[in-house]
């Protein structure tokens, strides 16, 4: 029989909600603030925008934009989710500025924060006179957009990295639950923030495709941030957008396989094989690279720990990791099962904590030490530290979040993109310390009937 205590669940990270503190709600302003505090952006505009709440962000409403998976975008879809964006991004912007203001000066000092507060801001003041002009209906105003766009999403492409350096430098003048609160709103919002973007992007360059000309603005589809990071995923490109109504998980998680695989081949010599079993024809409503990213992130460790396992024991053929996956009427499930030794019960808490809290860890120290042995999953608590074979875990495949190798926002990221749009979506990691864990991913088969997240 197995004793209790081996058998243990990450409960805290089964839940919809992403973290079990207190959200994050950027403060508001009773009095104008100096240009100074807002990092450059105009005071009577920040207090404007940030007045007003932010659409809540649903399927549904994305879909409701988007034309049918069958036919391409009109001009007038394609216009009304520009003003939708041109709206909408500037009072998110806003918000974003806030919440960094709300920030002790000494952290909002730091330079890899204030860049991105200060990218905010600057963006934030670039849209905010967007929506007018593209009611005003100006030639080529349309196309200009998609370009600016296009650019703003290339510039904020790593202020998630640039955030987890900063928080890394600043720990020790911020408490644990208000950095998690701050990182989880600001991913959070992150996510709705390219969600919205990447959408229209898509839309345009789908309508730009059917002959429109937009030579005159030098706006190429091709060149667009979003068929970049979908181009890997062409065999379920949507003429609706970034959303997908008829996702496959078996289709990514074949997809993921082949980057994973390589990246444990020349990182550890071995990989192991990924056998999938169950409903392997299901489909659902949502977005592939968010998919992409969990899947991603989830194999990574797998991998690894069943390449290491078998190393340890010198065993001549790697374990293979297996994949089951299974619907119901309203969800479907993916469980991920490894055979690479579990967490050791001390890292289980911190499996979905951000970097910040144990990163800096010499090589050689005691607890570094335990990271290896530990497993793979203590990867996400210690930023990478810790051993030779860390270096999967470190390791990051290129994507729209940016390079966040060794940064331990892996898994903590990977449960707030599984569980964005809620519906009962639920991630959850269980371990069997000294045999291999089951890592738990349920998602609403069709949220769009949900509220949506601010």
């Amino acid at each position: 029989m197995i004793g209790s205590q081996e058998w243990s669940v990450n409960q805290a990270a089964s839940s919809s909600s992403s973290s079990s503190s207190q959200p994050f709600v950027p403060p508001t302003f009773s009095s104008l603030p100096s240009a100074v505090s807002t990092f450059g952006a105009p005071a009577h505009l920040l207090a404007q925008y940030t007045s007003q709440p932010p659409t809540n962000l649903s399927l549904k409403k994305l879909l409701s934009l988007s034309p049918t998976t069958t036919t391409p975008p009109s001009q007038a879809q394609v216009h009304e989710s520009a003003l939708f964006t041109s709206q909408e991004l500037p009072i998110r912007m806003a918000r974003r500025v806030a919440s960094f203001r709300s920030l002790p000066f000494i952290v909002g000092a730091n330079p890899h924060i204030g860049r991105v507060a200060r990218l905010y801001a600057e963006s934030f003041e670039i849209l905010a006179n967007w929506s007018d002009r593209l009611r005003k209906g100006g030639e080529g105003e349309e196309e200009r957009f998609v370009e600016l766009l296009r650019q703003l999403v290339e510039r904020h492409r790593d202020n998630i990295p640039d955030l987890a350096r900063g928080f890394l430098e600043c720990k020790k003048y911020m408490s644990p639950a208000a950095l998690s609160a701050f990182l989880d709103e600001a991913i959070h919002s992150r996510i709705g923030i390219r969600l919205i973007a990447e959408q229209h992007l898509a839309l345009a360059s789908n309508y730009f495709r059917q002959g429109v000309s937009y030579q005159a603005t030098g706006y190429n589809p091709s060149r667009s941030s979003i068929a970049a990071s979908t181009s890997r995923l062409t065999a379920m490109t949507s003429a609706g957008g970034t959303i997908h109504t008829d996702l496959s998980p078996y289709d990514v998680l074949k997809h993921v396989e082949k980057g994973v695989s390589a990246l444990c081949q020349s990182t550890l010599g071995q990989a192991p094989q990924l056998l999938i079993e169950g409903h392997i024809d299901a489909t659902y409503v949502g977005v592939p690279v968010h998919l992409e990213y969990v899947l991603t992130e989830l194999l990574k460790n797998s991998f690894r720990a069943n390449v290491e396992r078998s190393q340890k024991l010198r065993e001549e053929e790697v374990r293979p990791v297996k994949v089951t996956i299974a619907k119901s009427r309203r969800h479907i499930s993916l469980r991920i099962r490894d055979r690479g030794g579990g967490i050791h019960p001390r890292d289980l808490d911190r499996v979905f904590s951000y970097a910040f809290t144990t990163a800096g860890r010499e090589p050689g120290s005691d607890e570094a030490n335990s990271v290896d042995e530990a497993g793979p999953y203590s990867i996400q608590a210690t930023a990478g530290g810790g051993g030779g074979l860390t270096a999967l875990g470190a390791s990051g495949l290129q994507s729209s979040l940016g390079t966040l190798a060794g940064l331990g926002y892996g898994l903590p990221m990977a449960r707030i993109y599984a569980t964005y749009f809620g519906g009962g979506s639920e991630m959850a990691v269980v371990s069997l310390w000294g045999e291999g864990c089951d890592a738990f991913v349920r998602l609403p088969r069709d949220p769009r009937g949900e509220g949506g997240m601010p």
